[in-house]
């Protein structure tokens, strides 16, 4: 149906038992400014189920969707695949059970987006919430726990609002609002960007982001994600896309044409190699795919090795042999002749890495001036894959970039620390540790920390250097 209304769009004041509104365009067509006194969809009073699914409810004048239950069991709402673009207000959800997912919901001026509240729960997943300065995208209030993940919030002063105790708040992109949150009832270290998410990008420990979604075409209306979008493969992982992978931020999923399934690699003392790179690859519409490996030592080149289909979707691929203490970075391209995927996600800048050492997790090595100026050296003993320790060899440079050639001097397995007083006030100088390994067929020597640097910084002195 498509309905032309002057004030009201869908009204349900007095509203009982089970309602069905599906598949209407309801616009506000009235001269008269509605402000936030009339809404799009107004349901109030003792219902006991909403379904609510594909409509559009557009207004230049009203606010968006009013559900409310004066029933102490509440209503059961579902809402979903749904456009609602209005001047006001976006939602006010009170004393419902919710199920709100897929919903694009926009408006045009500096009100808020959406309000949750008197003991309101269930599920607010997968929505686009675009605002204009307007208050606050999210306000959970008055005992209600609904979990709010994988939405777009954006363009508000505040993104969301905790003030009722929330449990799971995850998985969200909170982009372009003034302040990201506010409220005491938001789990702990929420909103804190200390963490990475399932693409690599900085997140809170939740998965929460705040990036630029990379709308497709905002400017005319079109919020769906386009290549390449932080929000794409970035939602809850226990949430599968149409096109079988992670589930994506926003109301739209992004349609991966080309699917990759592969475990990395992990690290290895094989020198000799090769090193077998397994994958699958399909394309959900059937189409033939092709794929290679892309393959860089030590953060050279990147060279492309093709890889062979079994006949079922199963590709391999070798990566040849490498010298001990090579770092091996490696990714996945496949494609079905128009579209390109990669894994992992966002592939050259995000890759895979391996090691070829007899390290498996590397000594820790700092360094920190004392009083006098000296610098203290500290390491922790390195976790080794094979063979055994039998001495250390410590490195010294005045440039980064530390070599075998720089030695400093050797030390027995046992000791781990060292005091360099070779050096002098302001000076800044660069470390790195080796051990020499008996891996039962030899010996051989490997660095086995990462190079650090120390600052000469003498108590009491201060240095100057320049003309005078």
């Amino acid at each position: 149906n498509t309905l032309e209304v002057d004030r009201w769009g869908i009204y349900g004041g007095d509203a009982y038992g089970t309602l069905e509104i599906h598949n209407n365009e309801v616009r506000q067509m009235g001269t008269e400014p509605g402000e936030n006194e009339y809404w799009m969809l107004y349901i109030s009073n003792n219902t006991d189920t909403v379904r609510v699914s594909n409509n559009t409810f557009i207004s230049e004048d009203n606010a968006g969707v009013y559900i409310h239950d004066n029933n102490s069991t509440g209503t059961y709402l579902t809402f979903e695949d749904n456009t609602v673009d209005v001047q006001w207000n976006l939602m006010y959800i009170d004393n419902v059970m919710m199920d709100v997912r897929n919903n694009l919901l926009k408006n045009s001026s500096g009100y808020y987006g959406v309000q949750i509240q008197n003991t309101s729960g269930g599920f607010f997943w997968n929505n686009t919430i675009i605002g204009n300065s307007g208050e606050y995208g999210f306000w959970v209030d008055d005992y209600s726990n609904p979990e709010i993940v994988n939405n777009i919030v954006q363009g508000f002063d505040i993104g969301i609002k905790g003030d009722a105790d929330l449990s799971l708040v995850s998985y969200n992109n909170f982009y372009d609002n003034t302040l990201y949150f506010t409220g005491d009832g938001l789990p702990d270290l929420f909103g804190e960007l200390y963490s990475v998410n399932n693409n690599g990008d900085d997140s809170d420990v939740y998965g929460n982001i705040s990036f630029d979604p990379n709308y497709a075409d905002p400017e005319n209306g079109d919020y769906t994600l386009s290549f390449p979008s932080p929000c794409i493969n970035a939602g809850a992982p226990s949430l599968i896309d149409p096109d079988g992978t992670i589930s994506d931020i926003g109301y739209m999923p992004f349609s991966v044409n080309v699917v990759i399934g592969h475990t990395p690699l992990g690290t290895t003392i094989d020198t000799d190699g090769p090193y077998a790179v397994t994958a699958s690859a399909s394309s959900p519409v059937g189409f033939d795919v092709t794929a290679s490996v892309f393959y860089r030592v030590n953060s050279g080149d990147f060279i492309e090795v093709p890889m062979t289909d079994d006949g079922s979707g199963n590709f391999s691929a070798d990566i040849p042999g490498q010298a001990m203490d090579s770092q091996v970075d490696y990714y996945i391209s496949a494609t079905d002749g128009e579209n390109v995927a990669t894994d992992p996600f966002g592939a050259p800048g995000q890759t895979h890495t391996f090691f070829v050492t007899l390290v498996e997790n590397f000594s820790v090595l700092t360094a920190a001036s004392n009083d006098d100026g000296s610098i203290e050296l500290t390491w922790s003993v390195p976790n080794l894959a094979a063979g055994t320790l039998q001495s250390y060899n410590l490195y010294k440079s005045e440039e980064p970039g530390v070599t075998f050639g720089d030695l400093l001097l050797g030390l027995d397995v046992g000791t781990e620390t060292y005091t360099d007083t070779y050096v002098s006030e302001g000076d800044v100088f660069y470390y790195r540790l080796s051990g020499t390994i008996d891996t039962g067929d030899g010996i051989t020597t490997i660095f086995i920390s990462e190079e650090t640097s120390g600052l000469s910084d003498e108590a009491g002195t201060i240095f100057i250097s320049g003309h005078v």
